[in-house]
């Protein structure tokens, strides 16, 4: 199946997975990765002003970074029609922008939600996702970068939304 990425594809997840995880995503995806608290990947070309590295790099000295980048993560979301959420770690930042996701978008957006094998899923996270959307909340394993990657493109959210946009 061909790669489909654009300015509405976002990876969200916790800063305690390791980068490098979240870079192979990236490369894979053709995105690029947040500087920053947490990791955040904003599908498209580096021409793409919704790139979150260059924003991080435009807010690192002002005063009001932290609101800006979390409103910046909103927006984001808000953006994105395919979202992968890794679930592997803990996170109050991702657990935010979860929740944010799920309370506006449950049935609206492709969603994956992928961990890592042997993570404890939160139960607030998996509880919120059977309210919101009726359904049990589904989790694609993986075991390395190269395992998630093929796990969220065999998702059935990942042929929906590339069928939608004709890729």
């Amino acid at each position: 199946m061909k790669h489909c990425y654009d300015e509405r594809f976002l990876i969200l997840g916790s800063s305690a997975t390791d980068p490098e995880f979240y870079a192979d995503l990236a490369e894979n995806f053709n995105s690029d990765m947040m500087d920053g608290a947490y990791y955040s990947l904003v599908g498209g070309p580096a021409s793409n002003p919704n790139i979150t590295k260059e924003y991080v790099e435009s807010v690192k000295n002002d005063p009001e970074k932290e609101k800006k980048i979390y409103k910046r993560a909103i927006e984001c979301v808000d953006k994105a029609e395919f979202i992968i959420v890794d679930i592997s770690s803990a996170s109050t930042g991702m657990g935010l922008e979860v929740g944010y996701l799920l309370s506006r978008y449950a049935n609206e957006k492709h969603i994956v939600f992928i961990a890592k094998e042997g993570s404890k899923i939160s139960p607030h996270i998996a509880g919120m996702y059977e309210h919101l959307t009726g359904k049990k909340l589904e989790v694609k394993f993986y075991k390395n970068s190269k395992d998630a990657i093929k796990e969220i493109e065999s998702s059935q959210e990942y042929s929906n939304y590339c069928f939608e946009r004709n890729y």
